[in-house]
């Protein structure tokens, strides 16, 4: 489990870093959840001003599938980089990324299973 643990602190990282450092949000809240099936990350990201087609891309960045056989292995490779690939990597990590854009809050929620 504790395995589990680093992997669901790596996704925050990067999840917070991309939207405080490109997107450049005033305010975030974060809520988890854990169960014994899975772990939600729920995210309030308020000052956001973004397009239509920057709000497409980030979704389509968002909603990839989960590939386990990566997690490990490719986060190794990315290291510590300030690319966007890193939403890629959060969306091999999860399962589901749920994306909502309301006036300048972008509501981001995350399960990832056990």
């Amino acid at each position: 489990m504790k395995h589990e643990i680093k992997k669901i602190s790596k996704i925050v990282d990067e999840i917070i870093t991309y939207f405080v450092y490109e997107l450049e949000c005033s305010t975030l809240e974060l809520r988890y959840e854990a169960s014994e099936t899975a772990c939600v990350l729920d995210f309030s990201f308020h000052g956001i001003e973004l397009s239509r087609d920057g709000f497409t891309q980030l979704r389509r960045e968002l909603r990839g599938d989960r590939q386990p056989e990566l997690e490990d292995y490719y986060w190794q490779l990315m290291g510590n980089t300030e690319e966007n690939g890193a939403l890629a990597l959060v969306s091999m990590m999860v399962d589901n990324a749920e994306l909502k854009y309301e006036g300048d809050t972008i509501r981001l929620s995350l399960r990832r299973n056990w």
